[in-house]
């Protein structure tokens, strides 16, 4: 079976080597606010110089750390069928990014995203079974910016049973969306067993400096949850490239052009927008009883529609 392989073993020891160094050599610098996260790396065996605001790492530090690191990583899915195993040469495809704007199903004009936007992205995530994961892919504009944490995970996790993962925007959004989710899981324990939430912080500012609120966000996070060559040019692919039977996804097909033409002459979103139409269509299953949406929505401002 033919392998993705961007770099050669030589080149990613190459960029191991050079990335141990930065680390040791150079380090990172670091913003206000972080005493404790400091102290604790310097007990751990950093080294700090407070006056620069740098914090180097050893090595050997670092190698020891990563050892210690799982082998496998399991992203629970509400249902286990969409349990994912992270572990070496599996990959899995998801949504992502923060669109403020979405082509309108109805009118093709782009227009500001709304709530009810994310949850049929994400009753549509829940039926595309090359989609493995749920980041929430847009921006709710019609809600306050103190609602976005909890509301949207609340959304993501009422239109699809699949990991659903998402950025928060401080210490108690967090909070909001553990509480939320361990209702769902019933129970904070239940949770832990089987976390189908996680959070994406990215803790460090380009170039090598800690920010404050993402590296606060991620340990809060962890003290609440705990712990070839190129495929595409192979001569595999080039065999096949033009020979393999290909049925098409809705979207795309071979037909010729004339019949194509026949046909109307559909684009891809003309195709694209019938088919979640046609998606959209069809009853889905509650995620969230009832019993624990009112659990819910009397504890969080949820402002979806029941």
């Amino acid at each position: 079976m033919a392998s993705i392989a961007p770099l050669s073993p030589e080149q990613i020891r190459t960029v191991h080597g050079a990335s141990l160094k930065i680390l040791e050599t150079t380090g990172i610098t670091y913003e206000q606010g972080l005493e404790d996260t400091v102290q604790m790396l310097e007990d751990d065996g950093a080294t700090i110089d407070r006056d620069r605001k740098k914090i180097r790492f050893p090595k050997d530090l670092i190698i020891e750390q990563a050892a210690k690191s799982p082998e496998k990583v399991v992203l629970c899915g509400q249902d286990p069928k969409h349990d994912l195993y992270l572990t070496e040469n599996r990959v899995y495809l998801g949504t992502g990014g923060a669109a403020i704007k979405i082509l309108d199903l109805e009118t093709g004009e782009a227009r500001s995203t709304k709530l009810k936007d994310l949850y049929e992205v994400s009753k549509l995530v829940d039926q595309l079974d090359n989609i493995h994961f749920l980041v929430r892919p847009c921006i709710p504009t019609d809600i306050n910016e103190t609602d976005y944490d909890v509301n949207m995970f609340y959304t993501c996790l009422s239109g699809s049973s699949k990991h659903v993962m998402s950025g928060v925007s401080d210490e108690q959004g967090l909070h909001n969306i553990i509480e939320m989710a361990s209702i769902i899981a019933g129970g904070l324990e239940n949770l832990q067993k089987r976390p189908f939430i996680s959070v994406i912080n990215s803790f460090a500012i380009s170039p090598l400096k800690l920010c404050t609120q993402s590296t606060r966000i991620m340990q809060e996070a962890i003290d609440s949850i705990g712990p070839g060559g190129n495929f595409m040019t192979s001569p595999h692919t080039m065999k096949y490239l033009k020979t393999e039977h290909y049925y098409g996804n809705g979207v795309t097909d071979r037909i010729s052009r004339d019949k194509w033409e026949q046909e109307g002459s559909p684009d891809c979103r003309h195709r694209a927008v019938e088919i979640a139409k046609k998606m959209l269509s069809i009853p889905r299953p509650a995620y969230i009883s009832k019993e624990i949406d009112t659990a819910i929505r009397d504890k969080f401002n949820i402002l979806l529609s029941a």
